[in-house]
């Protein structure tokens, strides 16, 4: 998790124990965490070198240093780890087409590739389980919501979130419910066995509880195939001021007197 302590730094809770250990400790901004799938690792975003924010790895132990796994000269945020462990997802601004959805490999030659970039905002990038599907949002009509296309994308696509803003998607472990953050409630969707022709199909979207916190980045997380989430929700409002309530007495003296 991110903590604003000594400029943000990454920390990992322990929920049983209820205890926090530091894991970075550098002065820049540390932020937007990902675990790797066997749980070794994490990924995260950091302008510790210039203040454009890069792609880095360090140990889950806390151990050895930090790893630069990309640096350029636009801002990037992790999105997703893919559950093979075999790349990352990251979003990346672009001076002409805004914010855009690209791939690092771990291994090989590691050259990242763009795979959306339209002039649209397209960002949180999440891959399925089985590796087939990619959700997403962008802000294509006009405003904030969920897709998913086939993965590696191509030119079709289908609408998830049908609120009037949504994001922050996630997938269930074994691929068959996406959660996301529908204005801030967080809502799930059925995943139905694909159509003829392996068109990704899904149910009606259904809200779950209200009152996640809509400007935090990986501001939830889903365990146990649905049945735990990690939430940051929004504090809780400061009560209102209740009205005083005014008693009148003796009210029938300024009745007029009948004659």
């Amino acid at each position: 998790m991110f903590r604003q302590e000594n400029g943000g730094d990454i920390w990992i809770s322990d929920l049983e124990r209820k205890g926090s250990t530091r894991i970075t400790f550098d002065p820049g901004v540390d932020n937007v965490p990902v675990w790797s799938p066997d749980g070794h690792s994490i990924a995260f975003s950091s302008n510790r070198d210039g203040g454009v924010f890069n792609l880095y790895r360090t140990n889950a132990g806390g151990t050895g240093e930090d790893e630069l796994l990309l640096k350029t000269a636009a801002n990037k945020l992790v999105n997703d780890w893919s559950a093979d462990g075999r790349f990352l997802l990251y979003q990346e601004d672009s001076p002409q087409t805004k914010l855009d959805v690209w791939m690092k490999p771990l291994s090989g030659d590691r050259q990242p590739t763009r795979l959306l970039g339209r002039p649209f905002n397209e960002s949180e990038a999440t891959v399925s389980p089985d590796g087939r599907w990619m959700a997403y949002t962008s802000d294509e009509s006009g405003a904030r919501q969920v897709y998913v296309q086939t993965f590696p994308p191509s030119e079709q696509k289908w609408p998830i979130s049908n609120s009037r803003v949504a994001g922050q998607p996630r997938w269930r472990s074994d691929g068959k419910q996406l959660f996301f953050n529908a204005g801030g409630t967080l809502t799930v969707i059925d995943v139905l066995p694909p159509a003829r022709g392996g068109q990704f199909r899904a149910d009606v979207p259904v809200g779950l509880f209200p009152g996640l916190m809509n400007v935090v980045p990986h501001n939830f997380d889903v365990a146990d195939l649905g049945r735990r989430f990690l939430v940051v929700r929004n504090p809780r409002p400061a009560l209102q001021a209740i009205p005083p309530i005014v008693v009148t007495v003796n009210w029938t003296s300024g009745l007029p007197v009948a004659r």
